[in-house]
Protein backbone atom coordinates (compact mmCIF):
# COMPACT_ATOMS: atom_id res chain seq x y z
CA UNK A 1 0.00 0.00 0.00
CA UNK A 2 1.72 3.24 -1.35
CA UNK A 3 -1.00 5.55 0.05
CA UNK A 4 -3.43 5.51 3.28
CA UNK A 5 -5.96 6.70 0.86
CA UNK A 6 -5.84 3.15 -0.91
CA UNK A 7 -7.14 1.38 1.98
CA UNK A 8 -10.59 1.27 1.61
CA UNK A 9 -9.75 -0.30 -1.75
CA UNK A 10 -7.71 -2.77 -1.06
CA UNK A 11 -9.88 -3.81 1.54
CA UNK A 12 -12.72 -4.10 -0.57
CA UNK A 13 -10.56 -6.46 -3.21
CA UNK A 14 -9.34 -8.32 0.16
CA UNK A 15 -13.35 -8.65 1.13
CA UNK A 16 -14.25 -10.28 -2.16
CA UNK A 17 -11.51 -12.16 -2.55
CA UNK A 18 -12.25 -13.89 1.41
CA UNK A 19 -15.70 -14.42 0.40
CA UNK A 20 -15.36 -15.79 -3.08
CA UNK A 21 -12.45 -18.04 -2.57
CA UNK A 22 -12.51 -19.43 1.20
CA UNK A 23 -17.02 -18.96 1.29
CA UNK A 24 -16.74 -17.14 4.32
CA UNK A 25 -16.43 -13.71 6.31
CA UNK A 26 -14.45 -11.19 7.60
CA UNK A 27 -16.68 -11.15 11.17
CA UNK A 28 -14.16 -9.00 13.19
CA UNK A 29 -11.18 -6.28 12.08
CA UNK A 30 -9.11 -5.50 14.59
CA UNK A 31 -6.64 -1.76 13.89
CA UNK A 32 -5.39 0.55 15.76
CA UNK A 33 -6.66 4.30 15.51
CA UNK A 34 -5.44 5.09 11.93
CA UNK A 35 -7.43 7.36 10.16
CA UNK A 36 -7.99 5.56 7.00
CA UNK A 37 -10.55 2.99 9.12
CA UNK A 38 -12.69 5.80 10.52
CA UNK A 39 -13.78 7.20 7.02
CA UNK A 40 -17.56 7.38 6.70
CA UNK A 41 -17.42 5.20 3.61
CA UNK A 42 -16.09 2.34 4.80
CA UNK A 43 -17.21 1.99 8.37
CA UNK A 44 -20.74 2.21 6.18
CA UNK A 45 -19.23 -0.62 3.83
CA UNK A 46 -18.40 -2.73 7.40
CA UNK A 47 -21.64 -2.37 8.76
CA UNK A 48 -23.69 -3.53 5.54
CA UNK A 49 -21.03 -6.70 5.50
CA UNK A 50 -21.53 -7.36 9.12
CA UNK A 51 -18.25 -6.79 10.02
CA UNK A 52 -17.72 -5.12 13.62
CA UNK A 53 -14.39 -2.52 14.46
CA UNK A 54 -12.56 -2.83 17.13
CA UNK A 55 -9.51 -0.51 17.89
CA UNK A 56 -6.72 -0.16 19.90
CA UNK A 57 -5.96 2.75 22.54
CA UNK A 58 -3.22 4.76 21.21
CA UNK A 59 -0.12 4.22 21.63
CA UNK A 60 -0.42 0.96 22.89
CA UNK A 61 0.60 -1.98 20.94
CA UNK A 62 0.76 -4.51 23.74
CA UNK A 63 -2.61 -4.28 23.48
CA UNK A 64 -2.31 -5.75 19.78
CA UNK A 65 -0.78 -9.33 21.71
CA UNK A 66 -1.91 -11.52 18.83
CA UNK A 67 -0.65 -9.49 16.05
CA UNK A 68 2.57 -8.66 18.54
CA UNK A 69 3.16 -12.51 18.95
CA UNK A 70 2.88 -13.19 15.06
CA UNK A 71 5.09 -10.61 14.37
CA UNK A 72 7.51 -12.11 17.23
CA UNK A 73 7.15 -15.22 15.11
CA UNK A 74 8.04 -14.27 12.03
CA UNK A 75 11.43 -12.61 13.33
CA UNK A 76 12.10 -16.06 15.00
CA UNK A 77 11.68 -17.84 11.66
CA UNK A 78 13.97 -15.24 9.53
CA UNK A 79 16.42 -15.23 12.14
CA UNK A 80 16.89 -18.95 12.16
CA UNK A 81 17.10 -18.92 8.42
CA UNK A 82 19.52 -17.01 8.50
CA UNK A 83 21.73 -18.22 10.88
CA UNK A 84 21.24 -21.55 9.61
CA UNK A 85 21.98 -21.53 6.05
CA UNK A 86 25.01 -18.92 6.77
CA UNK A 87 23.13 -16.29 4.49
CA UNK A 88 24.21 -12.69 5.07
CA UNK A 89 21.29 -10.18 6.31
CA UNK A 90 21.51 -8.33 3.18
CA UNK A 91 19.08 -11.08 2.29
CA UNK A 92 16.21 -10.05 5.42
CA UNK A 93 13.99 -9.10 2.60
CA UNK A 94 14.06 -12.23 0.90
CA UNK A 95 14.01 -14.39 3.99
CA UNK A 96 10.80 -12.28 5.60
CA UNK A 97 9.37 -13.31 2.77
CA UNK A 98 10.07 -17.34 2.53
CA UNK A 99 9.02 -17.13 6.34
CA UNK A 100 5.47 -15.83 5.38
CA UNK A 101 5.28 -18.42 2.71
CA UNK A 102 5.76 -21.17 5.30
CA UNK A 103 3.60 -19.52 8.12
CA UNK A 104 0.67 -19.64 5.19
Amino acid sequence: MTRKSNFYKIYSNFHSIIRTQFSTTIKVLHSDLGGEYYLSEFEEFLATHGTIHQSTCSNTPAQNGRAERKHRHLVDIVCSLLLSSFVPSVFWGEAVLTAAYLLN
